[in-house]
């Protein structure tokens, strides 16, 4: 899987595009056909699929590999991700409607702590993509303390101890 993302992203920067989301695709089924008891599972492998893909520009083919995530928490880290590179690549608008989707998917995790670990995740792609005042919204939302705290002090470096 590695190997086929490491050629997709040379296809990309030789641009190769229609090369590239071949071998984009080829690495999300084979992430898809990993065990869950593998080193990484389907889960981070499909992660480091939609980061290629996004890194690369490709948007929509992002989107149709985050359709194989088998829950939300995953599928909102995959959105951050997205989200982070529309607006590394100037596209802040879409990119903030990204981020209110992850937003708007985090309320279907009903157990607190991975919803407070979504919600920190989102938070720091939120500020890592200049969306400081959102991101500060974010943080401040978690409900476990210490993720919030960890969460305010990396978004606004003058509350780190």
């Amino acid at each position: 899987m590695n190997a086929r993302i490491a050629q997709a992203k040379k296809q990309s920067e030789s641009g190769h595009p229609e090369e590239a989301r071949a071998l984009f695709k080829e690495a999300r089924v084979l992430a898809q056909t990993l065990s869950t008891d593998a080193r990484i599972g389907p889960a981070e492998a499909l992660l480091f699929v939609v980061e290629a893909q996004a890194a690369a520009g490709f948007y929509e083919d992002a989107r149709i590999t985050l359709e194989g995530f088998p829950d939300d928490f995953s599928r909102v880290r995959a959105l951050g991700a997205v989200a982070h590179y529309q607006a590394l690549h100037g596209k802040k608008a879409a990119a903030e409607v990204t981020f209110q989707q992850a937003l708007v998917m985090i309320r279907n995790i009903a157990v607190p702590w991975p919803r407070s670990l979504a919600l920190y995740e989102i938070s720091g792609y939120q500020a890592e993509a200049g969306f400081f005042v959102e991101a500060r919204e974010t943080a401040e939302s978690i409900s476990d303390p210490t993720l919030k705290k960890r969460a305010l002090a990396r978004v606004m470096p003058s509350n780190k101890e």
